[in-house]
C-alpha cells in the first residue's frame, strides 16, 4: 500500500453522529498514521416526541446526551469533536441566544401538500434550477413557509440554525453552518454554495436570518464542558450523507447507497445537474466532500423495517434481533409481495404492520404474514427501489454505474446487500457501517494537521475499515 505522509504519531477525535433514531459519540484513534480504531463511548436513543399535536425533537435531552458523550470523549483523550446529523430541520434563535419554540421534526404533518402549493404560487417555482433541490414537503424552505403561515412572520432578530448548527451553538456559542447541511434547505445556490438571497426574500427572510456558511474543517469554538476544558469543535460535513461519502472516496463508475433510516442513492459529480430531466427523475443536488455535488434521490430506508420490528415485538410479546430477522429471511423467504417503498402512508409513524398487510392484500396475499415474509418483502422492495434510482441516474447523467458502495448501518445487513447486488446486477462493496462517523473523524484529523487532504486520510486508514463484497447471482441461483 502506498505510504501517506502524516505528521503525528497519534490523533484522537470525537464524532457526534446523531441520527433520527439514535445518537452516539465515537472516539477515533490513529496511533501509527495508518490504522483507525473506533471506540463508542456513549450511545442514546433518539426520536420525535409529541408536543401537543406537533412532532418535535427533545433538544434538551439531545444536548445533555451529547455533553455526556463529550465528557467521556475528553476523558478518552479526544482534543476535537464534530457533529453530523440528518438534514432539513432547524431551530430559531434570537439575538440573545434563546431558542424560540420547539424544533419541529420533518415527519410532522404541518407541511403536508405545501411544497406543491408553493410551487404553484411561484414561491418555489424556479427553486430547482437555483438550488438543485426538488420541491419536497420536508424541505427547510417548506417548513419555514408552514411556520410563517401558522405563526406569522419570523421575528426580525431570529436566526435559523440547522440541527447540527443549533447543537454547536448551544455547546460553543458559535453561529455558523457548513455547505452540506445548508444544501438540504432548498435555500442554497447549488453552484456558488452560498445562500440564495432571492429565495430567502420570498420567504420574508434576509441574510442576517441565516448563518455564514463556513469552510469544511474550520474551527467552531471551544466546547463548554466545565472541568473538561480545551476541546475544540470542528465543522465536518454536517449532513450525515455527505459525512458518510467522505469516508470512502468514490471512483469513476461508483454509485453509493447511504443506508440508514433514510436511504440516499446517488453519484458524486464535480458540478450540479439541475436540468428538467434531473428534476423529472426526482434527483437532488446536495453539497458533498471535496467540493463535490452529490446527485442523489432521497428514498425511504430502514425506517419501514425499524417501525415494523417495534410493532412485531409488541405483537409477538418478545424481542427480535436484526441478526435473528436476517437469519429467518435467509432461511425461508421466497418473494412474497413487492410494494412501493415511497408510498406516502409509510412515511408517517404508526401501524406499519397494518399498512404492510394492506399492501399485501392488494397484491392478493391473504392470511397472516410471518417474520420472513414481512421483512423479506421490505428488503426486496427497498432493493428494487435502489435499482430504479440507479437506472435513472445512468439515464440522466449518461454515465454507466459499474459498482455500488453501500455505506452506513444498512451495510451490516447481508440479506439486503445481496438483494441489492441481485436487483442491480452489479457488485456491491458494503461498508464501513460507521461511515458517517469515519468521515466526520477524517475531517477532524485533517483539521488537526495529521493529513494534508481527505484523500490522503482515506488512503491511510482504508485498510482498517471493514468491508464486504456481494456479487450478483444469476436468476437461476436465486
Amino acid at each position: 500500500m502506498e505510504q501517506v505522509e502524516h505528521r503525528f504519531e497519534e490523533c484522537r477525535a470525537a464524532a457526534i453522529d446523531l441520527g433520527a433514531s439514535s445518537g452516539r459519540v465515537i472516539v477515533g484513534v490513529i496511533e501509527d498514521g495508518q490504522s483507525l480504531s473506533l471506540h463508542e463511548v456513549h450511545r442514546f436513543e433518539n426520536g420525535l416526541v409529541r408536543h401537543g399535536e406537533t412532532l418535535v425533537w427533545d433538544m434538551d435531552k439531545i444536548v445533555a446526551q451529547v455533553e455526556a458523550g463529550l465528557v467521556a470523549a475528553a476523558e478518552a483523550g479526544a482534543t476535537t469533536c464534530a457533529i453530523d446529523t440528518w438534514g432539513v430541520d432547524y431551530g430559531l434563535v434570537d439575538s440573545d441566544g434563546s431558542l424560540l419554540g420547539p424544533v419541529v421534526g420533518y415527519r410532522d404533518a404541518r407541511t403536508e401538500g405545501l411544497a406543491a402549493a408553493l410551487f404553484e404560487d411561484g414561491t418555489l417555482a424556479d427553486a430547482y434550477e437555483r438550488t438543485g433541490i426538488p420541491a419536497l414537503d420536508i424541505n427547510t424552505s417548506v417548513q419555514i413557509a408552514a411556520q410563517v403561515r401558522d405563526e406569522g412572520p419570523l421575528p426580525a432578530d431570529a436566526q435559523i440554525l440547522m440541527v447540527p448548527d443549533l447543537i454547536t451553538f448551544l455547546l460553543t456559542g458559535d453561529r455558523g453552518t457548513e455547505a452540506s447541511i445548508a444544501s438540504t434547505t432548498q435555500l442554497m445556490d447549488a453552484s456558488s454554495k452560498q445562500w440564495d438571497r432571492e429565495l430567502l426574500g420570498r420567504l420574508g427572510m434576509d441574510d442576517a436570518m441565516v448563518p455564514v456558511i463556513r469552510p469544511l474543517g474550520s474551527d467552531a469554538g471551544e466546547v463548554r464542558l466545565g472541568d473538561h476544558a480545551g476541546m475544540r469543535m470542528v465543522r465536518a460535513c454536517e449532513h450525515d450523507t455527505a459525512s458518510a461519502v467522505a469516508s470512502i472516496g468514490l471512483e469513476p463508475g461508483d454509485a453509493f447507497i447511504s443506508c440508514g433510516t433514510w436511504s440516499l442513492v446517488g453519484v458524486a459529480r464535480d458540478t450540479p445537474l439541475a436540468t428538467p430531466e434531473a428534476l423529472a427523475a426526482g434527483l437532488s443536488n446536495e453539497s458533498g466532500p471535496d467540493a463535490s455535488t452529490l446527485l442523489l434521490a432521497n428514498c425511504t430506508g430502514l425506517w419501514i423495517a425499524q417501525q415494523l420490528k417495534i410493532e412485531m415485538e409488541e405483537s409477538l410479546g418478545r424481542g427480535l434481533t436484526w441478526q435473528g430477522v436476517a437469519e429467518e429471511v435467509r432461511a425461508s423467504y421466497a418473494s412474497t409481495f413487492l410494494f412501493d417503498t415511497e408510498d406516502p402512508s409509510l412515511a408517517r409513524p404508526g401501524d406499519m404492520l397494518g399498512k404492510l398487510e394492506r399492501l399485501a392484500r392488494e397484491e392478493g396475499i391473504e392470511g397472516d404474514l410471518g417474520i420472513a415474509a414481512l421483512f423479506g418483502s421490505v428488503y426486496e422492495s427497498l432493493a428494487r427501489q435502489y435499482a430504479q434510482v440507479i437506472e435513472r441516474l445512468q439515464r440522466v447523467t449518461g454515465e454507466p454505474v459499474e459498482r455500488i458502495r453501500v455505506i452506513g448501518g444498512g451495510s451490516r445487513n447481508a440479506v439486503l446487500c445481496q438483494m441489492v447486488a441481485d436487483e442491480c446486477g452489479l457488485p456491491v462493496i458494503a461498508g464501513p457501517a460507521e461511515a458517517s462517523a469515519v468521515g466526520n473523524l477524517l475531517v477532524q484529523f485533517c483539521a488537526q494537521g495529521a493529513f494534508c487532504s481527505l484523500e490522503d486520510a482515506r488512503r491511510a486508514v482504508g485498510s482498517s475499515l471493514e468491508c464486504g463484497t456481494y456479487l450478483p447471482r444469476a436468476a437461476s441461483d436465486l
